[in-house]
């Protein structure tokens, strides 16, 4: 049935800086797992004028270089994949294709923020409904990412213009190698199957074909391709006239690129709007694409950040500052005291920002550390009615994080609980002693060694009732 469906593929590993910050993985037994970013895969497909029963369909398949595990080998570090397409229809699987790569690197700084495998697969395909599937399996740590896409697959019309798929591309140069699958019209295409533009990739990048152009007029005639741009929405952003181009023959390729630095991050529709000057005949094709910019980002997070207090009461505020007061300075205890509503809920949104150790990055680990530690103190030392950050355990676990070591005793007849932390910090080694005086769950800080805490040298006396 599919004598006459045929494919070739080719790998590309492209470098492009996305709007996302990477870290390098870190060793893990052997496996450079730790910190991994997650493996995305993307996939595309895009459909050209085949042949007279069969529509050309390229596969476009692209995952980041980061997603990848790396195990240390005799000659450097080595990530080995699987890549598994297949083409269904009606449940059947019509076309299967595999490969089996490896990746090598000397050094895992090779490994670096943007880089991205691509792969194209041109299968020539009959009219029908198709699911193409891909399976991409990271071998080394035996994960898997799969992406399945439905396709209409239709002829063109042979007897009126008509534009085909829009195919996004990081970058189009041209190229006499007619045996690459990213090449053709003598252009080497080189996909962005995520359709993703912005940090580090501000100009947008396509290719298209336009068929059946009128060559009825003694000179050849023009036509011109007006490019639109519109929100999800459908409002139009900008429209951005076309040059006419002289026509060749009654098939002609579509390929530009242009700046969107003006394009805030979000959704976006681009629209192909192409007249043949000589009949006046209209063609259209459309297709969306994302723009990402990382200071978009920070700044969406920052006003979400802004609005978390603005709907809270000033005994809320003040409540919420109370149980971070332990890491406040002195100056800014008794900024808060003089502070009304609003200036109570700005300067709590700026108390946070000004502790982020990567302001760069969406994620304040300061204020997550510290936020997770208040949810262990109510866990852990919440008795009665008192709130866990209120104790004395929950104060000194805010302030100095978790111990390194605690020693715990339960009460004996003559003796009380007690427990003791541990704490080997850069100026030697710390303890503080907690004990249920009471034997009711309340834990008293007796002692430490800490600079600017109780110090009880006696503190043994207390254990014994």
């Amino acid at each position: 049935m599919y004598k006459r469906m045929k494919f070739r593929f080719s790998a590309c590993l492209f470098f492009c800086f996305w709007a996302c910050y990477f870290v390098l993985p870190n060793r893990v037994d052997g496996v450079f797992a730790e910190n991994q970013k997650p493996l995305r895969l993307s996939v595309d497909v895009a459909k050209f004028l085949g042949d007279s029963t069969h529509i050309r369909t390229e596969v476009c398949q692209s995952f980041n270089r980061q997603g990848l595990t790396y195990e240390k080998s005799n000659i450097g570090f080595i990530a080995r994949f699987q890549l598994e397409t297949k083409i269904l229809q009606q449940d059947s699987v019509v076309v299967q294709h595999n490969i089996a790569e490896a990746d090598t690197v000397t050094d895992l700084d090779q490994i670096e923020p943007g880089q991205q495998f691509v792969y194209v697969l041109p299968f020539f395909l009959k009219p029908g409904r198709y699911h193409i599937l891909t399976i991409l399996h990271d071998v080394n740590n035996d994960s898997r990412s799969s992406n399945g896409v439905p396709v209409d697959i239709s002829l063109f019309p042979g007897d009126s213009m008509v534009v085909s798929d829009i195919q996004f591309a990081s970058h189009i140069e041209k190229s006499s190698n007619l045996s690459s699958p990213f090449v053709k019209n003598n252009l080497h295409v080189m996909p962005n199957p995520q359709a993703l533009y912005g940090d580090g990739l501000e100009n947008i990048t396509f290719y298209a074909e336009v068929y059946n152009l009128d060559l009825s007029a003694e000179v050849g005639g023009t036509y011109c391709v007006d490019y639109i741009i519109e929100t999800e929405e459908g409002k139009i952003l900008s429209r951005i006239p076309g040059r006419q181009r002289p026509k060749h023959n009654n098939n002609a390729a579509i390929y530009t690129s242009f700046d969107i630095s003006g394009l805030k991050s979000d959704r976006y529709l681009l629209k192909l709007d192409v007249t043949d000057n000589t009949t006046g005949t209209r063609a259209y094709a459309s297709k969306s694409f994302s723009v990402f910019r990382q200071a978009d980002a920070l700044m969406a997070h920052a006003d979400q950040e802004r609005r978390v207090y603005q709907d809270l009461d000033e005994a809320t505020l003040q409540n919420y500052f109370d149980q971070i007061s332990y890491i406040a300075t002195d100056a800014e205890r008794d900024i808060f005291k003089q502070l009304e509503l609003q200036g109570m809920r700005e300067f709590l949104f700026q108390f946070w920002q000004g502790r982020d150790p990567l302001p760069e990055t969406l994620k304040n680990e300061f204020k997550d550390d510290y936020v997770e530690r208040l949810l262990k103190a109510k866990v852990h030392f919440s008795f009665s009615e008192t709130e866990g950050w209120r104790t004395d355990r929950g104060r000194i676990l805010l302030i100095y994080g978790a111990p390194d070591f605690i020693e715990r005793e339960p009460a004996l007849p003559d003796q009380n609980a007690h427990e003791i932390w541990t704490y080997d910090t850069t100026e030697g080694r710390a303890i503080f002693v907690f004990i249920d005086m009471n034997a009711n769950g309340q834990y008293r800080l007796i002692h430490s060694d800490y600079r600017d805490e109780i110090s009880n040298p006696n503190w043994e006396s207390y254990l014994y009732k």
